[in-house]
């Protein structure tokens, strides 16, 4: 009787199991479709234009995540066959040594191959004088894509595309103004040089491209998949590439409110990236999050450090960027909070204590101190960075280990330890005192 209602449990438990992954599964292949459906209605929108008089087209700015990182992949192509120390051009010897496998005038073919037909013929293009209009590389470079124009035909489209490229350690080598031809009919491209100086892509006049371009065994594109992750991904690789080489142009992009009440003017935020690039260039994300609401999709992207970064999208490849959770509360923050009572409510705030202290936001911190512990241990916003810089680590997980409520503060004791080294533990007390709205004050100690 005992080993039947065993049985009988177990029956339950895996029925409500295979409930609970039905419903998972459901869920997954909806988001899927939504995903596939939404690819699909902007393939139709950039290749079904029967209705279109290509006598009168005009020049438009891309708008689709299709296209844009399409184009974009066409000329990331271009550099890495350009670069004639390329690993694709390397292999192995009998002696297994890694040697050059693929001699010059093969690797310079293929450089000719991506160029236009009517590139090669107003310049007398051949093999033998190629780099006297291609410049010669021997380094790998990242393209980073910041605007493209299109000029639509009934079977080659036309772009004029704006990026810059930068080395392997992100330092900007300089703008590029390229034209990238794509043939819809055989998916293939090709590229022109633009050698003319331009202060914007805008002065780029585009005329109709009517040559076939012929497959020749390098100047196949394929349009990437375009799933949320993949837009997530895109966006924060992007971004960072523009952190590290275009800073300036990094500002821009995030959010006016934001920069100004976090870094306060564009000469703060140029030393916070001077002062942390190798940090930058470690950037990496680990989990998404997708918000959909009915005036802009947001992004929010999470590194290994659980800090955020945050694209608020208005339309295709239109955001805004913030680089925090707490410097401006997002909506979800504000629901959570104002919904949670006392205890979650001092938890967030140490939560957005923890995330200022990995991003090096010492004046968020410094702002949010106690007056009574301010003046009785630091003399100014300098000498409490020195401290804490000091007391704590480069990087900072944390464990909770016990709470209490003290009359009006909140006592939270924890374990902090070292990111690279977690042997390396300091044990800390938190005290938070609410005040109105999500305002807070905090105090600590470190032992």
């Amino acid at each position: 009787m005992q080993d039947l209602k065993k049985i009988k449990k177990i029956i339950i438990i895996i029925l409500i199991l295979i409930i609970i992954f039905s419903i998972i599964l459901c869920i997954t292949l909806f988001n899927q479709k939504k995903q596939e459906e939404q690819a699909i209605a902007e393939e139709i929108e950039q290749f079904s234009d029967e209705s279109i008089d290509y006598n009168n087209v005009k020049v438009e700015e891309v708008t689709g995540n299709i296209e844009f990182y399409t184009i974009r992949n066409c000329v990331q192509s271009y550099f890495d066959v350009l670069n004639t120390d390329s690993s694709m051009y390397y292999g192995k010897d009998a002696n297994n040594n890694y040697v050059k496998v693929i001699d010059d005038n093969t690797i310079k073919q293929s450089i000719y191959n991506l160029l236009s037909e009517k590139y090669i013929k107003e310049n007398n293009i051949t093999i033998d004088n190629l780099f006297n209009y291609v410049e010669e590389m021997n380094e790998s470079v990242l393209f980073v894509p910041i605007k493209m124009n299109i000029l639509k035909g009934e079977n080659v489209d036309k772009y004029a595309v704006y990026g810059f490229i930068e080395d392997k350690n992100f330092y900007k080598k300089k703008d590029i103004y390229i034209f990238v031809n794509k043939d819809k009919v055989n998916g293939t491209f090709s590229i022109e040089l633009i050698n003319e100086n331009y202060n914007n892509i805008d002065e780029i006049t585009i005329e109709n491209e009517k040559q076939e371009i012929p497959a020749n065994g390098n100047n196949k594109y394929q349009n990437p998949q375009i799933t949320e992750e993949y837009i997530a991904q895109s966006y924060f690789d992007t971004y960072k590439q523009i952190v590290l080489g275009e800073p300036k142009l990094a500002y821009e992009y995030m959010n006016e409110e934001y920069r100004t009440k976090r870094f306060e003017n564009y000469e703060n935020f140029e030393k916070y990236v001077e002062e942390n690039r190798q940090k930058i260039m470690n950037w990496g994300i680990t989990k998404y999050l997708v918000n959909q609401d009915g005036q802009y999709s947001e992004y929010i992207c999470l590194d290994a450090e659980e800090n955020y970064y945050i694209f608020k999208e208005k339309g295709s490849l239109e955001y805004e960027v913030f680089l925090d959770n707490y410097t401006i509360e997002s909506e979800e923050f504000l629901t959570k909070y104002n919904s949670g009572d006392e205890k979650t409510k001092a938890g967030m705030n140490v939560e957005k204590f923890f995330e200022a202290l990995n991003r090096k936001d010492y004046t968020y911190i410094y702002e949010h101190l106690a007056d009574s512990f301010k003046n009785n241990y630091y003399q100014s916003q300098e000498d409490f960075e020195k401290n804490i810089k000091e007391q704590l680590f480069e990087y900072n997980d944390k464990e909770y280990i016990k709470y209490e409520q003290q009359g009006n503060v909140h006592v939270f004791e924890i374990s902090v330890s070292d990111k690279e080294d977690e042997e390396q533990k300091k044990a800390m007390t938190v005290i938070v005192q609410l005040k109105e709205g999500t305002d807070f004050v905090m105090s600590y100690s470190i032992q």
